[in-house]
């Protein structure tokens, strides 16, 4: 996940790769991460998400993709969720302190 997280990664597809149940695989993730899935998927978009938006080249829209997100505002509302922050104040916040 960690090499792959820009992908489309569904619990499905990896619960197919290592041939268990959707249910099972959650089951024993869950208990191996104390996080679900998706959780877990989206927590490591959202840090990589941290240092493009550092780059004052690329749009919140063109993060959003390179992580893995179709969708902008669910990007937006999921990063705001795991920082307390929408991406544009994290960026603007950041600049500051970087640039």
């Amino acid at each position: 996940m960690n090499d792959n997280y820009a992908e489309r990664i569904t619990l499905k597809d990896v619960a197919g790769h290592v041939y268990l149940s959707e249910s099972y695989f959650s089951k024993i993730f869950r208990e191996e991460t104390g996080q679900t899935f998706n959780f877990y998927l989206n927590h490591i978009r959202i840090e990589k998400s941290k240092g493009m938006l550092l780059n004052r080249n690329l749009k919140i829209s063109d993060v959003a993709i390179r992580v893995g997100f179709d969708d902008q505002s669910y990007f937006t509302k999921v990063f705001k969720r795991a920082t307390g922050m929408l991406p544009n104040a994290y960026k603007e916040s950041m600049g500051r302190r970087c640039g």
